[in-house]
């Protein structure tokens, strides 16, 4: 098992590895976060990763599109549609704290895991809805997605509840698999942008995708 040490080193490493600031406090709560994630993974199994996986595959790859997303929200509110264990909404929440995030996820267990990781890391800024018409009226500035479905059908589900100007930033693979979903949400008269990511040391395709309306 990773000691508190070897973790907290791990992701101070990652962050690093980003050219971002890996200030103690952040780093302090991004071990909190992977350790329970952890704990709980061993009972109900959210992620199929270990604690090295959860901080190469899952924080940092979250963790890559923070400035593509601290550009694109400079203030609002930022809804995590479909987040699972908390990527990428959460490791963007603890470092985006002047933003309100929403963590949407239709299923108990993780809506029960997101909640409790709000309380114990004092991220009072993050709300955690089961649907989406659990946040309705609130309008949201941008939506953001991690391995949850399609473009197009992402857009659709989330369109309604976009302010205007409002933007998707879907994390999502190569390049070519990109091109023929964004191909489809042209047809529909959305803008899409593609945003290279650049994460060291993986060799995985990563980008994301930016869709809103004309």
């Amino acid at each position: 098992m990773t000691d508190h040490t070897t973790l907290f080193k791990s992701v101070q490493n990652g962050m690093l590895s980003l050219g971002l600031p890996a200030d103690l406090s952040v780093c302090e709560k991004f071990t909190a976060y992977l350790l329970e994630l952890e704990r709980w993974n061993r009972r109900f199994g959210f992620v199929k990763a270990d604690l090295d996986e959860l901080v190469a595959r899952h924080l940092v790859d979250s963790l890559a599109g923070l400035p593509i997303v601290r550009e694109a929200v400079p203030a609002g509110t930022v809804l995590d549609f479909g987040s699972g264990a908390g990527f990428p909404g959460l490791p963007l929440a603890v470092c985006c704290p002047e933003r309100s995030f929403i963590l949407c996820e239709r299923k108990a267990k993780e809506r029960a895991f997101l909640q409790n990781m709000a309380a114990l890391l004092g991220l009072r800024h993050v709300r955690v809805a089961g649907d989406l018409a659990e946040i309705a009226p609130v309008s949201v500035e941008a939506v953001v997605s991690r391995a949850v479905a399609g473009l197009c059908d992402l857009f659709s589900a989330v369109s309604e509840t976009l302010t205007p100007g409002g933007k998707l930033l879907a994390y999502k693979g190569t390049r070519a698999k990109i091109e023929e979903e964004a191909a489809a949400c042209a047809a529909l008269g959305l803008e899409v942008w593609v945003h290279p990511l650049r994460i060291p040391n993986d060799d995985r395709e990563r980008h994301i995708v930016e869709v809103r309306r004309r």
